[in-house]
Order: C-alpha cells, then structure tokens, then sequence
C-alpha cells in the first residue's frame, strides 16, 4: 500500500461525490443539504440509510455517502487529511491521521458495515472510523456519535 496527497483530478471526484451525497440527502430530508459537521449530517445520512434496505444502495450512492461520513470526521478534527491509498489493483480515497500511517477508508468501512448489518448506522460507522485513526481518545471525542458507540471495539 501506498499513501499519496490527492491531485486536482481527485478534489473534484471528491466534490462530484459530495453532491453526489446532498442530492441524496435533499431527497429525502425536504430539502436539507449536508454541511460537514457531524452533529448536522449524521442525521441526514441515517434518513438515506433508513430508507434503503443495507443492500439495496447503489454502488454510486455508497461512495457518495461514505465521502460525506469521512468529511464529517475530518471536519471535526483538524488531524486528519484525505489521502490516497494505492494497491496492485485499487486506488482510493482514506482520511489520515496526520503524521501518522493511520489511515480508514471511509467508503470500505461503509461497505463493510452495510454487509455485516440488515440495518445500517452512519453514527456507528463513524465511530468505527474514529477508532481507526485513534483509537479510543479520538473516538471517544466525537462530537454527535452516542459514547456507547464510541467506546465499542468493534472494528470494520
């Protein structure tokens, strides 16, 4: 694996994501758009989520709202940065704690979980996302998630 900083090109794959994500979340929350808080987002996300069965969701729409967790995390700490993950046959977009190798894949942590779980949980996924990076004092630190999920060991 290999860590990169994104180029142009991948800024605005993460912006088409993320109208990707409001659209959906305009859908189906009368018109409310994502801000990057999680305190503000998690609950737009959850309405996506509850109104698609775990499996049912669009490739297109994973990612769309795995970017929208991953830029809730990051905006609230300023530690973490988008990276890029590079293997012999994938190539995709991590939050990494900076100064560190610690990366999560918000889109494969969203994945993972929409496949162990019939109903979804954007603020378990994020908080599994936090622990990642930092396990358990960044977690633990989130603003939005319940601290019964932030202190969960559970790891996807």
């Amino acid at each position: 694996m290999r860590l990169s900083s994104p180029d142009h090109a991948d800024f605005r794959q993460l912006a088409q994501w993320l109208h990707a994500a409001d659209a959906l979340v305009e859908h189906h929350s009368d018109g409310e758009m994502l801000s990057g808080s999680s305190t503000h987002d998690l609950p737009l996300i959850q309405r996506v989520l509850d109104a698609h069965p775990a499996q049912t969701l669009q490739p297109g729409a994973v990612q769309a709202l795995a970017v929208a967790l991953g830029r809730a995390l990051l905006h609230a700490h300023d530690c973490c940065d988008w990276v890029i993950v590079e293997g012999a046959r994938h190539r995709g977009f991590a939050l990494r704690r900076a100064g560190t190798l610690l990366w999560v894949s918000p889109h494969g942590s969203l994945h993972a979980h929409l496949q162990a779980h019939a109903k979804a949980d954007a603020a378990q996924v994020l908080a599994q996302m936090a622990q990642r990076l930092n396990p358990p004092a960044l977690a633990a630190s989130m603003p939005g998630v319940p601290s019964a999920l932030a202190a969960s060991s559970t790891r996807h």
